[in-house]
């Protein structure tokens, strides 16, 4: 029998996190309807104006290089696509998670954060070189891919303190060790958790089941198992380039078995670090600048 103590269902426990309003909710819900418009999404980003206008600095940035000024959200989805301009809203969107505040266990939400914006940007890098396999969907997946740990963060930070404290030091620091724990403490490892949450909220099945199975991303079926392992080996490129905390992330090395199924060379892995590294300076502080 499980000795994990009753708690809120991970869903209300999601809402609940600062920053988390229902316009980000609706957005998430969004992502799954295929005949969803520009005006939709512009209704749903309309109930938070705050966000909306970080929706519209980021489209105006240098990082999109837009030689005129777009002025509302639906002229930036005709300008940069539907897909795209979800993706900077989620982004937007989760970077208000900074709110939640200081460290717990020496872990801070804008390192969690961080580190889910290295891994979107890797993953869709990764997803460039995969035919069929849509370069935003990766995007999500890889920005979402921890949401799990910010769960366990707001939700019961002493246990994550307990986690972080008690988590192993060097080549003992392992994704096994991690998750081993955090069954433990909370009765389901953060990609499960997260998935529960994003398949409440309606997100794409192959987002939701790449979420879960990110650290055994070959376990997964077709069709999800591209998108997983995408967002697997993104994942150690980030914790490789040492971006954000990366304490529950895969090896920092991956599996020869991951590495070969995306017939990737991992000893050709520092152009691809270098381009995240500079687009997470380009996006980085426009994100999180009054969060």
């Amino acid at each position: 029998m499980s000795t994990v103590p009753p708690r809120l269902s991970d869903a209300r426990a999601a809402a609940s996190l600062p920053g988390i309003s229902v316009a980000v909710i609706e957005l998430l819900r969004s992502i799954g309807a295929a005949e969803a418009t520009a005006t939709e999404i512009s209704d749903a980003l309309s109930r938070d104006l705050t966000l909306t206008a970080r929706v519209l600095k980021v489209v105006n940035s240098a990082y999109y290089g837009q030689s005129r000024t777009i002025a509302s959200v639906e002229r930036a989805v005709v300008v940069l696509g539907f897909p795209a301009v979800r993706s900077i809203a989620m982004a937007a969107g989760c970077f208000r998670l900074r709110r939640m505040g200081g460290s717990v266990g020496g872990v801070t939400p804008e390192a969690l954060l961080s580190h889910g914006l290295a891994v979107a940007l890797a993953s869709r890098h990764l997803a460039r070189t995969r035919q069929g396999l849509c370069r935003e969907e990766a995007f999500m997946a890889g920005l979402l891919h921890d949401f799990g740990l910010l769960l366990e963060m707001h939700g019961s930070p002493a246990d994550f303190a307990t986690l972080a404290a008690d988590m192993p030091i060097g080549e003992a620091a392992t994704p096994s060790s991690w998750l081993a724990m955090e069954t433990a403490l909370f009765g389901a490892a953060h990609g499960e958790r997260a998935a529960g949450v994003f398949a409440e909220w309606q997100l794409p099945e192959r987002i939701v089941g790449a979420i879960a199975c990110h650290h055994a991303p070959l376990t997964a079926e077709d069709p999800l198992r591209e998108l997983a392992a995408v967002v697997a080996l993104a994942d150690s490129l980030a914790a490789d380039a040492e971006l954000g905390f990366a304490g529950a992330s895969e090896p920092v090395t991956p599996d020869d078995a991951v590495l070969e199924y995306l017939a990737f060379d991992w000893s050709e892995r520092t152009d691809l670090q270098d381009s995240v590294r500079n687009e997470m300076g380009s996006l980085q502080g426009i994100l999180a600048d009054g969060a």
